[in-house]
């Protein structure tokens, strides 16, 4: 619809989808004003051919060859071309051409058209109130223009990716950024701007076990999401199609019959390694109500198994006995690379979902190709070789955060600190700015999907300002900019936590008292600062960690269940220093016991518990004397950092297997360090 009025409306009117348009019958013309529409008697429309304009492909000549940018001239012949007195008007990719010549019986026009990007395009010719040409012959008339490419720039980027390159050359499409990818060495390179000679990107990451090694690009065991779904076999049922497998969802069934398998196969040239992997058997309402079978013994004898062409498949594990309902992990023991996995059962597929773990990598070269493509058509597929390469040299390194946690309402001054930021020299300067696509000031630093405010350098090092989190997400760092790309992160995180003491935390309401449950959803970070009262039940799905800087701390429940989260008291990196103590509450008989974990019990399903106190230096050592029966002091030989309240036992002091020990654990009182030995007081 071009204009509407009250009483009037100009459109254009579709074109008819009929091979033989002089059979059709006239139209009817409906008028949808928002839900409600209206026809008439005589509105009606006539598809007449006789009133068509229309090319002869094969007297009409388009210059063939163009080059991009190139001005191409071309000749259409045919009938109705043109209007008495009134030029067509003409189109070839969306781009105006201008008519040079017309004669008035509208038998043949001349034209030229510039600046067509890379690719095969319609020659469009519409005559005013006749309508669009329509082509007589096998083909359209079309201009084909292969896209070229000149350089990109940098030609360096880290290899946590991040870097914004700019490929240049002819051909592209800036009326349609969207028909315009760019990949880097085989893999998705992020689209941010196209014009007729350049198209702007941010490079992927590099990950391989190299460098995840050396940076950390990548967390291990994790869920893998990318690639397609594949099945093999035969094909499965409609109602059960393979997408089933992979939907989330467990009442959702896939059914493959006859040796059928399905998996993911990896693209963008991604290789994974598999540590796990899950199954859920079909739900018996899912495929079967009225007969109530079961279906886990449909999956017994399946086995996972690995390909990197497709045709060639090893298998990672067998499943030996019918797996139970619900829920199925089975761990893989095998350290190669496959791009293809798929579960191929021994005959016939039941499968609710299909879950698999592992590190996904890049399986690429250092320096490696730009290739870039216009359209789906070859002539808009170019490629430059060994145009990028991924360095040390030009990656950024984070090493340290502080302080390294703050409260989710923002407003913390957090100082991030590494190697390859810039020039240390330019105190509380700002980091370098090369695209407008960024915007005004410097590169990003971007914690849980928040930007970090007033980003600037200071003597070498990255400084901001948190932002608000008002929502639960997984903890994510992102330090940019656009001259050097991502800094790889090497595992560190700045975590938004709340304390357990503070209303905020809650609601704005108390904190849990006695006989309370709680539960942290996946993405809260709560720091325990105070000793609560006891609790009946915890779900730990986000994180739950020990603070610092409270003093000892007791958490008292009857039930710690971490389902995909984390309980934290201390780190390898950073022990807890003062005494932690979880107290796990219960009567034999009385106390009720969950599925599967019992009761008084820390349970953990696919989550984690840390538990790293102050390493005793050394974990043993020798008595420097004897130890008569009834002594309250022992003298060790080396040098302890054991403390008052330390738990020890000591040991028999021969070799024969006919000693028995029979002393009991001792308790440190105190201990006392005179040259050359250490004293320590005991209380058995």
């Amino acid at each position: 619809v071009h204009t509407a009025t009250e009483d009037s409306l100009v459109c254009d009117v579709p074109k008819l989808m009929y091979d033989s348009p002089e059979d059709v019958e006239s139209m009817d013309v409906v008028v949808f004003v928002n839900a409600s529409f209206s026809a008439c008697n005589d509105c009606q429309l006539q598809y007449d051919m006789s009133v068509t304009p229309t090319i002869e492909s094969e007297r009409s000549t388009m210059q063939a060859a163009a080059a991009p940018g190139d001005t191409v001239n071309f000749i259409l012949v045919g009938s109705g071309l043109a209007a008495a007195n009134t030029a067509p008007s003409i189109t070839v990719g969306g781009v105006a051409a201008t008519v040079g010549y017309y004669n008035v019986s509208g038998e043949r026009v001349e034209g030229s058209v510039t600046g067509i990007p890379a690719g095969v395009h319609e020659v469009k010719l519409q005559v005013n109130e006749a309508g669009f040409a329509f082509t007589d012959g096998t083909d359209n008339v079309t201009l084909t223009v292969s896209l070229a490419l000149s350089g990109v720039s940098p030609a360096t980027g880290s290899v946590a990716g991040g870097t914004v390159i700019t490929v240049a050359g002819a051909g592209l499409d800036a009326a349609d950024p969207a028909s315009v990818s760019v990949e880097v060495c085989g893999l998705r390179c992020a689209t941010r701007a196209v014009s007729a000679d350049a198209v702007e990107c941010v490079t992927p990451q590099r990950v391989t076990v190299d460098t995840n090694a050396q940076y950390q690009l990548v967390e291990e065991d994790a869920l893998i999401t990318a690639g397609m779904l594949s099945v093999y076999g035969r094909v499965p049922y409609k109602k059960y199609p393979s997408g089933h497998a992979f939907d989330g969802d467990t009442s959702n069934l896939y059914r493959g019959d006859t040796n059928p398998a399905v998996g993911r196969s990896l693209e963008g040239g991604h290789v994974a390694t598999l540590s796990s992997y899950r199954v859920f058997p079909a739900t018996r309402s899912a495929w079967d109500p009225d007969r109530m079978r079961s279906s886990t013994q449909y999956l017994r004898d399946a086995q996972l198994q690995g390909s990197n062409d497709g045709a060639t498949w090893t298998t990672l594990h067998n499943i030996t006995k019918n797996p139970d309902e619900g829920w199925n992990q089975y761990q893989v023991d095998s350290a190669e690379m496959y791009r293809h996995f798929r579960l191929a059962c021994a005959a016939h597929c039941l499968l609710g979902e299909l879950e698999l773990y592992g590190t996904l990598y890049t399986a690429t070269e250092a320096t490696c190709e730009v290739r870039v493509q216009v359209g789906n058509h070859s002539s808009g597929e170019a490629a430059l070789p060994a145009a990028f390469e991924y360095t040390d040299a030009s990656t950024p390194s984070i090493s340290g955060i502080s302080p390294p946690m703050g409260t989710t309402g923002g407003g913390t001054d957090i100082t991030i600190s590494g190697t390859g930021f810039g020039d240390a020299s330019s105190a509380s300067g700002r980091l370098p700015k090369r695209s407008l696509l960024w915007g005004k000031g410097v590169g990003k630093v971007v914690v849980d999907g928040v930007n970090c405010t007033d980003v600037r350098t200071v003597s070498g090092d990255i400084v901001c300002t948190t932002g608000e989190r008002p929502w639960h997400v997984e903890s994510s760092l992102v330090v940019s900019w656009p001259e050097l790309g991502n800094a790889a992160t090497n595992g560190i995180m700045y975590t938004y936590i709340d304390r357990w003491s503070a209303s905020t935390t809650w609601g704005g309401g108390d904190p849990p008292v006695a006989g309370d449950s709680v539960v942290i959803p996946a993405g809260k970070n709560i720091l325990l600062d105070v000793s609560p009262p006891q609790l009946v039940l915890i779900i730990c799905e986000g994180r739950l960690e020990f603070a610092r800087d409270a003093g000892d701390l007791e958490l008292h429940a009857e039930y710690i269940f971490v389902r995909g989260g984390h309980l934290v008291v201390g780190t390898e990196d950073a022990p807890f220093t003062n005494q932690a103590t979880i107290v796990m509450h219960g009567q034999p008989y009385v106390t009720p016991e969950l599925p599967t974990y019992g009761a008084k019990v820390i349970a953990v399903r696919r989550g984690a518990v840390d538990l790293h106190g102050v390493p005793k230096s050394p974990p043993w050592t020798q008595l420097a004397a004897t130890a008569e029966v009834g002594a309250s002091t022992l003298e060790l030989s080396a040098e302890v950092n054991w403390k008052v309240g330390d738990v020890m036992v000591v040991a028999s002091t021969e070799f024969d297997m006919e000693e028995v020990f029979s002393g009991a654990p001792m308790v440190t009182e105190s201990v006392d360090h005179p040259a050359p030995r250490v004293g320590l007081n005991v209380k058995v």
